[in-house]
């Protein structure tokens, strides 16, 4: 059985541990696959059952658009599929530039596991991976929670009952990965969810940045919902008034 309570403890010494960006050196990375580099990649089929998949699925051809992100293992690029009907079939996809290629393989396996997997390429030291796109942003970006903790006393209830909502939200979407993808995000923290409002309320959370996650059984499923409810609440309490 998966010891589900070393991924809390690894995500506890994560969030209390940190070390200091200044003191984090990244990989260079090459020209190629810089916005307005054309690049071809593999489509995947995935195999949903045991995390694997082939590349047998035809050439995706695509201009690299603008980096939307950086991350410890990548960079997420926006694309133009530019009238490659085999790209534009993909749907809403980002690319993801690895910094660092050893979190490649396990990322590309697990998102083979719950269907996100799109199309790979590994070339020259490069690794590249499409993979489906999800809209919001971090949930300390969110405007009412930016408004809300402007003043904390005035605003107490109000901020906890945000927060709360938002712990709700994140808890049902890895906990649906886990009852329906037999998958556990060892990862789940502001970094790593996109979440939307509108009118002050939270209206949908979406885990992502699958680099670090356990496939699991079905006789592990019970613990993991279990388990992932406390994982998100040590990463999210935080954000409620002291």
């Amino acid at each position: 059985m998966v010891q589900f309570s070393t991924l809390l403890i690894a995500a506890t010494a994560c969030l209390v541990a940190a070390a200091p960006h200044s003191a984090q050196k990244s990989k260079a990375i090459v020209s190629r696959g810089a916005p307005g580099d054309e690049l071809t990649l593999s489509k995947t089929n995935n195999n949903m059952d045991d995390g694997t998949f082939d590349t047998n699925g035809g050439d995706i051809t695509f201009k690299v658009g603008n980096k939307l992100g950086e991350g410890s293992a990548g960079r997420i690029y926006s694309i133009d599929c530019n009238g490659n009907a085999a790209c534009n079939e993909l749907g809403r996809v980002v690319l993801k530039h690895y910094i660092d290629n050893s979190q490649a393989g396990g990322e590309r396996n697990n998102l083979a596991k719950i269907g996100e997997l799109k199309a790979v390429k590994s070339s020259n030291g490069d690794e590249f991976t499409l993979l489906a796109q999800w809209d919001g942003v971090k949930f300390s970006e969110l405007p009412t929670y930016q408004r809300l903790s402007q003043n904390t006393e005035e605003n107490y209830d109000a901020l906890v009952e945000f927060v709360d909502s938002a712990i709700s939200k994140i808890t049902d979407d890895a906990k649906a990965y886990i009852t329906n993808n037999l998958i556990f995000h060892e990862d789940v923290n502001d970094a790593n969810v996109l979440m939307q409002e509108s009118d002050g309320k939270i209206t949908s959370a979406k885990v992502i940045d699958w680099d670090k996650a356990s496939i699991i059984s079905a006789d592990d499923v019970e613990d993991a919902l279990g388990q992932m409810e406390d994982v998100v609440n040590l990463a999210f309490e935080r954000f409620k008034p002291q």
